[in-house]
């Protein structure tokens, strides 16, 4: 006599209390998600689909029909199965929005890289600016000061030509005085020749 189907059959015809009151019975029916997993059942890398934990149910409710339990026991079974679908549902959600969460995360990191990346070279094309800036700055200092430079010297050939002016103004004024003058002596010079040529004649 198969001793593993009498205990079933034994756990089916009895009462909820019985089951309650008496580990040693509640012992005798094998929770499927306790025992050590089959080598086709998923690592814990893979994700279970939906379809393939239904599939598990229904597996459980037929090995559990074969060896014996009774109809109450089987609708205790399929309530925990539904009650566990509804968990492995909320798993699976958490499980998404988890790796939406993180794959947001990853966004921001390369987000945050890029824009890293971004600012350096943005650090390094102001710095070349301010080092063009800096030489284009001493340049017009430079400039600045030749401008001065050319300025004073503009200022002073100035001054200079308005000497050389006046100094040319005296000097034709002193010409034309000598001119006055030697017109004047040549006036007197013919008077002169005029008086003597009287006084010889």
């Amino acid at each position: 006599m198969d001793t593993r189907h009498f205990a079933f059959e034994g756990f089916a015809s009895s009462s909820d209390t019985e089951m309650k009151d008496n580990p040693a019975d509640r012992s005798n029916m094998a929770d499927p998600f306790l025992t050590t997993p089959s080598a086709d059942s998923h690592s814990p890398g893979q994700s279970l689909s939906l379809d393939t934990f239904e599939k598990n149910s229904r597996d459980i409710i037929r090995d559990a029909r074969e060896l014996g339990v009774g109809e109450r026991q089987l609708n205790f079974i399929r309530v925990q199965q539904e009650q566990l679908r509804a968990l492995f549902l909320e798993a699976t959600k958490a499980a998404a929005a988890s790796a939406a969460t993180i794959q947001g995360y990853q966004n921001h990191q390369d987000f945050a890289r890029h824009y890293s990346i971004e600012l350096k070279l943005a650090v390094e094309q102001c710095g070349f600016i301010a080092e063009d800036h800096r030489g284009y700055k001493a340049e017009l200092e430079d400039l600045k000061k030749k401008l001065v430079q050319v300025s004073k010297e503009l200022n002073d050939t100035k001054r200079t030509q308005c000497v050389m002016k006046k100094d040319y103004e005296a000097m034709k004024s002193k010409q034309e005085t000598s001119e006055r003058e030697n017109e004047a002596l040549k006036r007197d010079m013919k008077e002169l020749q005029q008086l003597f040529r009287v006084h010889v004649l």
